[in-house]
């Protein structure tokens, strides 16, 4: 029991004293609740979708004129290379059913038009990795349009300028570069980025967008940390990340592995000699120096 005698306080100060343990318990339940309903995860910039694809076209679905039943996809403009249509819609079909999406679900109605990402080779089948809504791009950030700087863009003419830029500047992915390593983000990405092939030719940034922790009609509580393309011009942010909290941050330091270069390499001979990330420092400056992947996990 608390006895304000003993303490030397009278009834007012036990009172103010009350008030105050109160309010620290309802701050501290308010911040874990606010804490609850925020989520974060991984959204692929449009910038690093226009480089890893060969082949993007926009159109929407008609009717097939084989089988009524069927839908096929109709290309209203191919913005990067061509390929078969036959090709093109087995793709299609090839995705629906890895993904577990319903034809309704990607279809909707005929007016509805999309912005399709495929890569294709010689030894292998295209693959139709990303679509973008672009009747509503906003609508959900599995079929949206980010920009490396965190934008959502909100409309079709947006969005293709966005891709029209990208192709201009010619922008190529290193050849040991996994292409297809994003392909399963989505909406959220559960597990980490741990291993060092998961950083060369694009790496996950501290940039993220916010549209969908916003209030509006597509609210999801979800912040999206922006994977991009690994730009010569996001080196001197990823050096100035460092000076911040590269003690701790093993994503940053193995996003250098990009960046070959006495600044990079300087940067890394400093963190070597600091236990936490010594083992991510000593990855990086192996592929740099040699070429060679260290399998072992990052963290």
């Amino acid at each position: 029991m608390w006895n304000s005698r003993d303490n030397g306080e009278g009834p007012r100060d036990v009172c103010r004293y009350t008030r105050w343990l109160a309010f620290c318990l309802t701050f501290l339940v308010s911040a874990e609740t606010a804490d609850a309903d925020l989520y974060t995860g991984y959204v692929l910039s449009v910038e690093w979708l226009v480089d890893s694809a060969d082949v993007i076209c926009s159109g929407h679905f008609v009717k097939s004129s084989e089988d009524s039943t069927r839908r096929v996809f109709q290309v209203d403009q191919w913005a990067k290379s061509k390929m078969a249509l036959c090709d093109l819609n087995k793709a299609i079909d090839k995705y629906l059913d890895d993904r577990y999406v319903t034809p309704v679900e990607f279809m909707k109605a005929n007016t509805n038009k999309w912005l399709l990402f495929l890569r294709q080779s010689n030894e292998a089948k295209p693959v139709l990795f990303r679509r973008v809504h672009l009747t509503r791009p906003l609508e959900s950030s599995r079929t949206a349009a980010v920009t490396v700087r965190g934008v959502a863009l909100p409309d079709e003419k947006s969005v293709m300028a966005a891709v029209r830029r990208r192709i201009r500047m010619g922008r190529q992915i290193p050849a040991d570069c996994d292409r297809s390593k994003f392909d399963s983000v989505g909406s959220r990405v559960t597990g980490s980025l741990t291993s060092l092939h998961h950083y060369i030719g694009a790496f996950p940034t501290n940039t993220y967008c916010e549209y969908w922790d916003m209030e509006g009609p597509y609210d999801f509580d979800t912040l999206y940390y922006v994977i991009v393309p690994a730009d010569p011009e996001f080196h001197t942010m990823l050096l100035r990340q460092l000076e911040i909290d590269g003690q701790r941050n093993w994503k940053v330091i193995s996003s250098l592995v990009n960046y070959p270069g006495p600044k990079t390499v300087t940067a890394l001979r400093k963190l070597e000699k600091i236990e936490a990330v010594r083992a991510t420092a000593q990855s990086v400056l192996e592929y740099l120096e040699h070429g060679t992947v260290d399998t072992q996990d990052l963290r």
